[in-house]
């Protein structure tokens, strides 16, 4: 999800910044547990791309077992209109084909090898899945999902799909594109929304004393951007108050995550959530 700087950011600022809503409801109980100050909840960085081929419901088997706590993913269309979970707009990093994943259909989308470039995977029936499949595999978990295509646009399949697996309220939807969150935002009763990037640098900058409202329960940031430490004490203690849960990406150094969860974060994106795991409960992680 995570892989474009964050200030882009200060491109999205202005005009294509969602309007904020109306002061939300009372969050569903799967998503209130991950504002818990206590400690930050496990996320697995494309479904745990160091448990499994990334994003498939191989790696994210191995998340869950190994403690994940919320399974984050990206989401395209295929050239027949199904929402599925790969990272890039293109095939041929992940997979054993080439070209843009909206190029081809479900069928042939999923005849592919998602285990090609990694010998301990390749021929072993990986594959990618449609975002539905992941869902009703996972009818427990907690998910945060990045809509990564914008065009041909596929939000109003997404919430359909959400909503038809009964997802709805373990669901946070995430996007670098504004436009696509103030959609999320619009559907009635759809799931709720991460920050827009433009939201963030206003969240940054607003006085303690600013009425200013959160337009969604939930940010998303690295550590930190061009030197600036953007999870400091000043901009957790504005996140409490205004009551925001603070999800740090992307994480996979040992003394990293321990900082963090000093620092108390609400939730910590990794590609390996055995090794967080191990440093929440300080031994060896779940088996």
């Amino acid at each position: 999800m995570r892989s474009l700087p964050l200030l882009g950011l200060a491109g999205c600022v202005g005009a294509t910044t969602p309007a904020p809503p109306a002061p939300p409801p009372p969050l569903p109980p799967a998503l209130a547990a991950l504002r818990a100050p206590d400690r930050p909840a496990i996320i697995a960085h494309r479904g745990g791309s160091r448990m499994g081929p990334e994003e498939t419901l191989q790696a994210l088997s191995a998340s869950v077992a190994a403690g994940a706590q919320v399974l984050e993913l990206d989401v395209h269309g295929s050239a027949d209109g199904v929402p599925v979970c790969i990272h890039d707009d293109t095939l041929d990093r992940t997979t054993s084909g080439t070209g843009p994943v909206s190029a081809l259909p479900l069928a042939q989308l999923q005849a592919l090898d998602a285990g090609h470039h990694d010998p301990d995977w390749r021929g072993r029936g990986a594959r990618i899945p449609t975002l539905a499949e992941v869902l009703a595999a996972f009818p427990d978990m907690p998910f945060v999902l990045e809509i990564k295509q914008t065009e041909p646009p596929i939000t109003d399949t997404v919430l359909e799909v959400i909503a038809g697996a009964g997802a709805t309220e373990r669901v946070i939807v995430a996007s670098f594109d504004a436009d696509v969150l103030a959609a999320v935002r619009a559907a009635p009763d759809g799931p709720v929304t991460s920050f827009a990037a433009g939201e963030v640098v206003d969240f940054l900058w607003i006085d303690d004393d600013d009425p200013w409202r959160a337009p969604a329960p939930f940010m998303q940031i690295p550590p930190s951007f061009a030197g600036m430490d953007l999870v400091s004490p000043d901009l957790l203690a504005r996140a409490e108050r205004l009551g925001v849960g603070v999800q740090v990406w992307t994480i996979t150094d040992e003394d990293e995550m321990r900082a963090l969860v000093e620092r108390g974060v609400h939730g910590i994106m990794t590609p390996d959530p055995a090794t967080l795991a191990r440093v929440l409960g300080g031994g060896e992680p779940p088996r």
